[in-house]
């Protein structure tokens, strides 16, 4: 599967698309960094075409990142 970058903004997250599916890589922590990534769901797919508001999710997730870690993909 090849991963085709849509949306990258540094220290913050990447968005990527893969056939019909999008993946987003999210950079939490404060002291030390990690990473959670996932496969968008179909609501969340629907973020994607109003920026401002894909950006208030990924800030969200950032806040608050461990309904996400269950859908860790890496």
């Amino acid at each position: 599967m090849e991963l085709q970058k849509i949306i990258e903004e540094q220290w913050s997250f990447i968005l990527y698309k893969a056939n019909s599916s999008y993946y987003l890589t999210v950079i939490c922590g404060e002291v030390g960094m990690y990473e959670v990534n996932f496969e968008l769901n179909s609501k969340e797919n629907q973020l994607i075409e109003n920026k401002e508001e894909f950006i208030k999710f990924v800030h969200s997730i950032q806040a608050n990142p461990s309904p996400y870690v269950y859908r860790n993909k890496d």
